[in-house]
């Protein structure tokens, strides 16, 4: 057995808050036997074809486009993805930087999952590209439909296309395959919210606490659900806890300010609300929405959370 390299150049731009464009190598290892150059059973020119039109379809476009983040990760999933009927032995993605360090993720086909669809979709979904997440999100269970991690990331999607009531049954249908899925709980606690079920609301942000304690955002989601209840030194304590938890969280700042208020707490809430708006300048719409997706790594975890089912 031998392995044979086969590599490919192409320029592209990238980044949210700040649009860079870079240089990419994309480097694709095949492995078998070797007979002269090319390996066994593997057609060279169409390999090398496929490949010129992939880094062709990168070639000066902006990747958080095509990628869901313009990531070496995603890149090297979207090859892996591209020429899986080759099945490469691993794919080699190098982002080159001036004055700074290579940087590299390596894709390998015993890893290749839809684990790499699942990440994909949270991209898109992260980005505004709901129905492109959708049909991310599809391919996943269209291996396993029993998985909750990916039914909940449907349900947001639902939620970001202001149709709760189907998000309502995406979160309903991942808490029941997942008792103690504590983000579930949480989202399907923000559906009662916007279907006005709000003695629903109650019970799954609890829930969600109890599975996620060092979540900043239960806790925030339940003091502004104890608002709505006019418990207002409740609330103000559960937005405290979600401050002590994530300092950065301009939302719980800005939903404690508003307790605060309702106490007639003015010289108390105005430094909140100041602090609300420093921190809303500070992060941004893709950041915040990326505290809301958990996924598991494309390590160990990700491989047994993907597992088929028995």
């Amino acid at each position: 057995m031998a392995n044979l390299n086969i590599k490919k150049h192409f320029r592209a731009s990238h980044g949210t808050e700040l649009v860079k464009e870079d240089d990419f190598q994309v480097e694709i290892e095949l492995e078998g036997h070797l007979v002269g150059d090319f390996v066994k059973g593997i057609d060279y020119d169409y390999l090398m074809n496929r490949l010129s039109t992939t880094t062709a379809y990168f070639q000066g476009n902006y990747l958080d486009d095509i990628v869901g983040r313009g990531t070496v990760e995603n890149i090297a999933s979207f090859f892996m993805f591209d020429l899986k009927d080759i099945k490469p032995f691993k794919i080699t993605v190098r982002e080159n930087e001036v004055g700074s360090s290579v940087f590299y993720y390596e894709a390998r086909w015993e890893n290749y999952s839809p684990l790499l669809h699942f990440k994909l979709g949270s991209s898109k979904m992260v980005r505004g590209l709901y129905m492109e997440a959708l049909a991310e999100f599809d391919k996943v269970l269209e291996f396993n439909k029993y998985l909750p991690e990916v039914i909940n990331c449907r349900g947001r999607v639902y939620k970001h296309l202001q149709r709760f009531d189907l998000a309502l049954e995406e979160h309903s249908r991942a808490i029941e395959l997942n008792p103690q899925f504590g983000e579930a709980y949480r989202n399907r606690g923000n559906d009662h919210y916007y279907l006005g079920n709000f003695e629903l609301m109650m019970g799954d942000f609890d829930n969600a606490i109890e599975f996620m304690p060092f979540s900043a955002l239960a806790f925030n989601n339940r003091g502004f659900a104890l608002q709505h209840f006019a418990r207002y030194q409740e609330a103000i304590n559960d937005h405290n806890k979600a401050i002590e938890l994530d300092k950065t969280y301009a939302e719980a700042y800005g939903d404690r300010a508003k307790a605060l208020r309702a106490l007639g707490k003015n010289d108390l809430a105005r430094p909140d609300e100041e602090q609300a708006k420093k921190l809303a300048h500070l992060q941004n719409r893709f950041n915040l929405e990326w505290k809301k997706v958990t996924w598991p790594s494309l390590k160990e975890d990700g491989l047994k959370f993907l597992a088929q089912p028995d």
